[in-house]
């Protein structure tokens, strides 16, 4: 659940109204996967009124920012053999890594 946000009236409701949270999905929150949600929030009476009246709605963006995560060698542990006389500067391996930061031009050394 996410707390409201400090400032003056946060977290007030009028008599008789009941709150609502707005929880992130139960695998979490991914940039790379998706950096918006667009949720559309409905309200009505718990007992209906006499003469029907409309939902009252609102619109809530929430923006995920993202984490600059490590990247990530694929495997994650390599195991090379060479011969003694391997001649200098002769190359050993070649290793890939992976960034999961699709926004970010990374360097990897």
């Amino acid at each position: 659940m996410l707390p409201p946000r400090s400032r003056p009236g946060a977290g007030r409701l009028p008599a008789g109204a009941t709150p609502a949270a707005l929880s992130p999905p139960s695998q979490g929150l991914d940039y790379e996967s998706r950096s918006r949600y667009e949720l559309v929030v409905t309200v009505e009476n718990a007992v209906p009124f006499a003469v029907p009246l409309s939902l009252s709605t609102a619109s809530v963006l929430v923006m995920v920012t993202d984490v600059n995560e490590a990247p990530v060698f694929v495997p994650p542990v390599k195991r090379v053999e060479v011969m003694e006389d391997l001649p200098l500067g002769h190359q050993v391996t070649s290793y890939t890594a992976q960034d999961p930061d699709k926004d970010q031009r990374q360097k990897i050394t």
